[in-house]
């Protein structure tokens, strides 16, 4: 601080004059000039940065160019430096300051530079080119957004933001500390700046071609030269620099040599996109302020600010009502795409591969819209496949089904109420997961809407419908059950459709139009019309109006929450036949539910689905289980000493443990002299052999319940038979995909069995006519089949068969 206000030599005299400055060449103080940064001194150049300048502007510093638009240094500065590139003068400006008495001649012998040190610190670079840059003041002209600072905000409190932290956050405090618009560019291309000046400052702003041609007409009548003005003139550079007005006071006026800041032509979207104020109004006034936008959240500085900056000062108003800041993209590991790091994804490699659907839906589930997306091509993949394909193969079933028996959904319709339980279900679940899609919508959560949508097609559409629907569909004979089915999977197609239709249009138009003959673009929304559509916005929605023509289905909640328990039940059987050992298609002789809600009318599914000939209700779960006994050594340990090895094996080895326990309870149970007592032994509940079992929890709190299943794992002859059919059965059917032969088509069907249990008669004809085999050979142990058949084995058993 006792250097501030003493004077120095300058080290290039020549370069800046001093004209009336008192303060040129002296030590100043600022509070940007830290010790914890470099030296603690800086030196200071006015025209060459943003804290120099208004230090320079407040002390009243000389303000000259010393560096010209080009890079290089102006002449006059020093006969080695002018006209130098300023970033290879390093270098040589080092020399000046070191060689005898320094740069100005003025200094000691030994020269003006006091240290050099080269050091690591952060400096400005073009994006771009990675050029280093050099900050210019330039003469600029202003929008003075300082005088509408209080409008800003608060026309930006009354923006919905998504997500609100930014409304109120990174552009908030934008708008907080908003300074004056810097509005013109020194650029060819780009909206003029359409003000005329005169050599004594006199200006016009011009606001129209009409206007234009009026002082065009003006000034040719007093002389002056100047091009056509025709209705369609041209309204950039050159043209324009081509006419001089006329001043008030009779002076020419050429055209300030600036453009538009390219985001004043952004900011001026809403009126400019219908040509206002010359469009009459109409169209605009009723779209003004528009419902939404959305941009990256990099433009809470671009044009979510221009926009309002242009609105406000114009017309007063804020110029959207809601706003979508979203995350930017970046690559799989979270670095920011660029084409120097070679990390750049081409879209067009998974529209070309995957599709522009796939694309699409991985983009909005893939995180919160406003997250960063570290866009992972295995996800797109994932999702074509997982998403589109499932749809697909949903379509193709039904359509192919569908086009065999001549269905059409106009004929025969059946009530909702008179369809069986799964169709009643599917509907249900559709109508639930179009009001959480519809309501995600809403509330921004884009994500989770499709998310849940897509859950929807792939688990409980594909994975449970319709796979348990097959069977029902592969009927010849026209019955109602056939008839519900088809109805409800047109029905569940048409409306998904609908509803994916919004984020990939594509895939589900072609579905859309081949079910229904018409686009699903001008279909109706599913969750209803909100009123009268010609424009509609956001604010004038009619919740009873939609409501009023909604197209989904009723929505059965007790339904739902019971074909989740069969569901849950299901995935429990697989459970505990993966633990006991037993593979799926070995169908179990009984299954009981134990407990729970009465599930009977999907025994028949549960029963299809756990590969169980015959599931029941049973209250008593004590009937499948034995007590287990095993001796607790902490506390048996201390009194049997050196026999409580052989009294464990007494207690674990009992042949009725139950009535071992009854003695141990009564405290008439004594082995070798050791009386046991209740705390000598563990009490295990297990089932008994032959049946396997698990329990599930069913809710949560104080409204939880508990739901056993319990497997009966015994063979009979019967049951192998069926098991052995079953595997027969599933190879050959992959082999006729292999083949890819149609629904409709027979084969010839060869089969050897080895070491194999009896295929009963009836297991026979079965897998005939699961398979379509016109013709079928069952070959015994010992019998010959071709060399060329193929072969599997299941539980020892060796099984060939040849389809042709």
């Amino acid at each position: 601080s006792a250097l501030v206000g003493r004077s120095y030599e300058p080290l290039f005299p020549d370069a800046v004059p001093r004209g009336d400055s008192d303060t040129a060449w002296t030590v100043l103080s600022a509070d940007w000039v830290t010790t914890t940064d470099g030296t603690g001194v800086v030196h200071t150049a006015v025209m060459y940065g943003e804290d120099d300048y208004n230090l320079g502007m407040e002390v009243g510093l000389p303000a000259f160019h010393t560096v010209s638009m080009d890079g290089s240094f102006v002449n006059g500065i020093h006969p080695e430096l002018d006209g130098r590139y300023v970033k290879d003068c390093d270098e040589i400006i080092i020399s000046l300051l070191s060689r005898p008495k320094g740069s100005n001649n003025t200094g000691p012998d030994s020269g003006l530079l006091y240290r050099e040190k080269a050091y690591l610190h952060d400096y400005p670079h073009c994006w771009r080119t990675d050029h280093p840059l050099l900050y210019y003041a330039m003469d600029s002209w202003f929008v003075r957004m300082t005088a509408v600072k209080e409008q800003l905000l608060e026309f930006n409190a009354n923006v919905e933001w998504a997500p609100d932290w930014v409304g109120e956050g990174r552009f908030g405090e934008w708008l907080r500390n908003v300074k004056d618009w810097a509005i013109s560019r020194e650029r060819y291309w780009g909206t003029p700046l359409p003000v005329w000046r005169s050599s004594d400052g006199q200006m016009k702003c011009v606001g129209s071609i009409k206007e234009l041609q009026q002082e065009v007409a003006k000034a040719n009548a007093a002389g002056i030269e100047n091009p056509d003005c025709p209705n369609d003139v041209d309204l950039h550079r050159p043209i324009v620099d081509g006419f001089t007005l006329l001043s008030d006071d009779g002076k020419p006026m050429h055209r300030e040599p600036f453009v538009m800041d390219c985001w004043f032509d952004s900011g001026c979207a809403p009126f400019a996109q219908w040509h206002h104020p010359f469009d009459g109004g109409e169209t605009f006034n009723s779209s003004f302020p528009v419902d939404y936008i959305c941009e990256g959240v990099d433009q809470t500085r671009g044009w979510f600010y221009t926009l309002l900056a242009v609105s406000t000062t114009v017309f007063d108003l804020p110029a959207y009502k809601r706003c979508l800041s979203l995350g930017l993209i970046l690559d799989a590991e979270g670095k920011k795409m660029s084409k120097s790091r070679g990390n750049i994804v081409d879209p067009w490699d998974h529209f070309n591969r995957e599709g522009a659907d796939a694309t699409r839906w991985y983009m909005v589930t893939a995180g919160a819209p406003w997250s960063p997306l570290k866009f992972d091509p295995n996800g797109v993949r994932e999702t074509y496949a997982k998403m589109f394909l499932t749809m697909w193969n949903i379509y193709k079933f039904h359509a192919d089904y569908a086009a065999l028996d001549g269905f059409d959904p106009e004929i025969d319709t059946i009530a909702v109420d008179q369809r069986p339980p799964l169709d009643q279900w599917i509907l249900s679940r559709l109508a639930t997961v179009a009001k959480g899609y519809h309501e995600g919508f809403k509330s921004w959560n884009y994500h989770k809407a499709c998310r849940e949508l897509e859950d929807f097609v792939v688990n409980d559409l594909s994975n449970w419908y319709v796979r348990r629907s097959r069977r029902r569909l592969w009927e010849e004979a026209e019955n109602t059950d056939k008839l519900a089915c088809q109805h409800t999977l047109h029905e569940v197609l048409t409306t998904v459709c609908r509803l994916v239709a919004p984020v990939s249009p594509f895939m589900v138009d072609i579905i859309y139009r081949n079910l229904t003959g018409a686009s699903v673009h001008q279909a109706n929304w599913p969750l209803g019309t909100p009123g009268s559509l010609p424009g509609a916005t956001a604010d004038s929605w009619d919740e009873e109006a939609a409501e009023a023509t909604a197209t989904i289905p009723t929505q059965n909640p007790d339904l739902e929450s019971r074909m989740a328990l069969v569901r849950e039940l299901a995935e429990t059987g697989r459970r505990i036949r993966v633990d006991a050992g037993r593979r799926q298609r070995l169908p179990c002789g009984d299954g009981w539910i134990v407990s729970g809600p009465n599930l009977a009318e999907f025994h028949d599914i549960l029963a299809e689905e756990l590969n169980v000939e015959n599931i029941s209700i049973e209250t008593d779960l004590d009937r499948f289980q034995q007590i287990e006994l095993a001796p607790n050594f902490r506390a048996l340990a201390p009194r049997a000493r050196g026999d409580v090895n052989a009294i464990a094996s007494e207690i674990r080895n009992a042949e009725n443990p139950s009535a071992m326990l009854e003695q141990i309870q009564s405290g008439d149970l004594e082995i070798m002299g050791i009386t046991i007592e209740e705390g000598d032994i563990e009490v295990k509940r297990v089932e008994k052999a032959g049946f396997a079992a698990s329990t599930i929890q069913v809710g949560q709190g104080d409204d939880a319940y508990h739901v056993s299943l319990v497997l009966d794992m015994n063979d009979t002859p019967e049951l192998l038979s069926k098991g052995l059919a079953r595997d027969i059965t599933r190879r050959i059917q992959a082999k006729r995909k292999d083949l890819n032969l149609d629904i409709e088509a027979t084969i010839k069907l060869e089969i050897l069995l080895e070491n194999a249990p009896e295929l009963f008669q009836s297991d026979r004809d079965w897998i005939i006519s699961e398979t379509r085999a016109n013709k079928s050979t069952f070959l015994l142990e010992g019998d010959v089949i071709d060399a060329k058949a193929e072969q599997f084995e299941v539980d020892g058993a060796r099984i060939s068969f040849i389809v042709n």
